[in-house]
């Protein structure tokens, strides 16, 4: 039990990392620390934290995989409604239409900015709008 928590601990200690780095958008991740959050996506639980590691590496893979970003983005859309977490929605709604774009694909990238939107102003989140 007590390696479970510290496990949860661990994984959550990265995902704040992480999650701070792509809100940034400036850095790239190592390879070593993308295999790391890869790692702790594998042994995550279908909750908040498992959405930001998501998140994490939807934002970094957008770098060079597109469409591997776009299926991050999605997982962790699909995964945010499962468990109704909006912000989780927001976000992921925002990186899926930022990544329709960019594949040139502008009426779902549309779809998803206008949820994004509509979501980031029922939460106040003046920060994302």
């Amino acid at each position: 039990m007590n390696l479970e928590k510290n496990w949860r601990l661990f994984v959550s200690f990265l995902t704040g990392i992480f999650t701070l780095l792509s809100i940034a958008g400036h850095s790239q991740l190592s390879k070593t620390q993308l295999d790391s959050v890869s790692t702790a996506l594998s042994k995550a639980k279908e909750d908040s934290n498992k959405v930001a590691l998501l998140l994490t590496l939807g934002n970094e893979t957008g770098y060079t995989d597109l469409k591997k970003a776009l299926a991050y983005a999605l997982e962790g859309f699909e995964l945010s409604k499962k468990l109704n977490f909006r912000p989780g929605i927001a976000k992921t709604a925002y990186l899926s239409g930022i990544t329709y774009i960019d594949l040139g694909n502008h009426s779902l990238a549309d779809s998803f900015l206008n949820i994004s939107e509509q979501l980031f102003f029922q939460l106040k989140d003046n920060k994302n709008l």
